[in-house]
């Protein structure tokens, strides 16, 4: 059986979006699910004439207002793997707690979609293509973060047989405020040498403009490691970057010299494209080291079964028959996470063994209570067994389950030991009483009851109402907030148009 996967985005053509559909058909059975760009859209992005490149997805759906996906879907069909892919400021799919399956996030441009360190938690798994903010998407909830730069595809992204008759050729924006600086650096070449430069190209067009110049240019506005760089190289032409994208891996991806050129100021920019347009030969063979390196090892295709290898190694049963949706009920089993790892039960009270969880994933099951009797009595459910704080795994539990503490005078200092107890991003699952007078201090509403977690650090991602008036919430843990990651970012990006302070001002104080 091919591997069901739901892929969730906007159907955004001129961006990464339909490259990874493509590849991801490549191996596996595939509807795709959300909305497309409206031509009001377009207009506003200066494509209106470009219409004709949209192809919907095979589901329209608004997938920020999306509560089951399963609903939408053709009946019959479940997925394998759930798939969401950010991009085009669309808000994405986050009542993930009900899928049978595991879920992955694409972070893309994290820099400035900020809504991808909210969305992100409600994921099993999180891939960024900025190396950068790996860190920032732990630090804000986060368990499971890995590195997929982003790629190339030989069908789209080809060399072109022709006459090159200018110098440099450059494709992409030069005219928005954060590219200000690679505007001035192409008016600065324009001085010495003939320059193709061209907004808005795709598809041939823009292999014929990328093919035209004897060298490519690309500039990293915001230290990321760009489509262009992956295209331009696949496209066979020698490729001046600069040295700003090492922060996001270029370096370890490409051999400066050998695969590609990297500058890292006016003159060695200008000193390189002289040497290198003075010798074709070395020129022309860069060219081909280069195309040869990126089609051997940064195609989508290759993005595409990295991804695969590391949901297989997480979910090694994933390739058996596609679950069924999960039904969210009172007991504290349903609300684990796919990915429980080492898992500590504050009050001894979670009623599942070591055998059971074991199944689900775990890797240890460790029970924490001050009542001599449970202990004694439930010793053998677990690994180990301890009467206070949870001593060695201080810091590397992946979920910590308060299973048996009902008095709120106590919830404060167990949530304080549970979020030291928790690795970053790590996931709390609590029972807690939100009706009665013991419970005043926990507001019932959900929307409160987020925020009176958000105020000790936890994001939560599911409230779950039981009938005994008590509630199960899932969250994750937060080390840092999003307020402060955007002042650090954009603080030290300094990009045109964007204040750091303005930004992080506008950041929900719940984020």
């Amino acid at each position: 059986m091919r591997l069901r996967v739901c892929v969730l985005g906007q159907a955004n053509p001129f961006a990464w979006f339909p490259f990874y559909v493509k590849a991801f058909r490549e191996s596996c059975e595939v509807i795709t699910v959300g909305p497309h760009p409206s031509q009001a859209t377009l207009e506003s992005w200066g494509k209106a004439h470009l219409a004709h490149m949209v192809v919907p997805n095979d589901i329209d759906a608004d997938l920020g207002a999306l509560e089951d996906l399963y609903a939408v879907l053709p009946e019959g069909w479940r997925p394998h793997l759930v798939v969401a892919i950010s991009g085009g400021g669309i808000p994405l799919f986050t009542q993930t707690a009900c899928l049978g399956c595991p879920a992955v996030y694409l972070s893309i441009d994290t820099w400035q979609c900020l809504m991808d360190y909210h969305e992100a938690i409600h994921y099993d798994l999180v891939f960024a293509a900025q190396r950068a903010y790996i860190p920032h998407l732990r630090a804000t909830g986060s368990r499971h973060v890995y590195w997929l730069p982003l790629a190339c595809d030989p069908e789209v992204h080809y060399p072109v047989e022709m006459e090159r008759p200018y110098d440099i050729s450059f494709a992409g924006a030069a005219s928005w405020a954060v590219h200000q600086e690679r505007a001035r650096l192409l008016t600065l070449l324009a001085h010495d040498f003939s320059v193709l430069a061209k907004e808005g190209v795709h598809g041939d067009d823009l292999c014929s403009t990328v093919s035209s110049g004897r060298l490519t240019f690309n500039h990293s506005a915001v230290q990321d490691l760009n489509m262009r760089i992956f295209e331009a190289l696949a496209m066979g032409r020698p490729l001046l970057t600069n040295r700003a994208s090492e922060a996001n891996g270029l370096l370890d991806l490409f051999e400066d010299d050998t695969h590609l050129i990297v500058y890292d100021s006016d003159d060695d920019l200008v000193g390189k494209v002289r040497h290198y347009l003075d010798d074709e030969s070395a020129r022309e063979a860069l060219a081909l080291r280069g195309r040869e390196e990126v089609l051997q090892r940064h195609t989508y295709s290759h993005r595409v079964e990295e991804i695969l290898a590391i949901v297989r190694r997480h979910f090694p049963d994933i390739e058996g028959e596609a679950p069924a949706r999960k039904a969210l009920g009172d007991a504290l089993a349903a609300h684990l996470p796919n990915l429980p790892g080492v898992v500590l039960d504050f009050g001894m009270q979670f009623e599942t063994s070591k055998y059971a969880l074991r199944r689900r994933g775990a890797t240890r099951f460790v029970g924490i209570a001050q009542d001599t009797l449970r202990r004694e009595q439930r010793r053998g459910s677990y690994d180990e067994v301890h009467a206070g704080t949870p001593g060695s795994w201080l810091g590397k539990a992946d979920t910590v389950v308060l299973s048996g503490l009902t008095p709120t005078s106590c919830f404060d200092t167990a949530l304080s030991i549970a979020h030291s107890a928790l690795c970053d991003g790590g996931s709390l699952v609590a029972r807690i009483p939100v009706g009665g007078l013991e419970a005043q201090r926990i507001p019932p509403e959900p929307s409160a009851l987020s925020s009176w977690f958000g105020a000790r650090d936890f994001h939560a991602t599911s409230i779950h109402a039981c009938l005994d008036g008590q509630a199960i919430i899932t969250a994750r843990k937060r080390t840092r907030k999003l307020r402060d990651i955007v002042l650090e970012t954009l603080g030290n990006l300094m990009v045109p148009g964007m204040n750091a302070e303005r930004v992080a001002a506008m950041v929900d104080e719940e984020l």
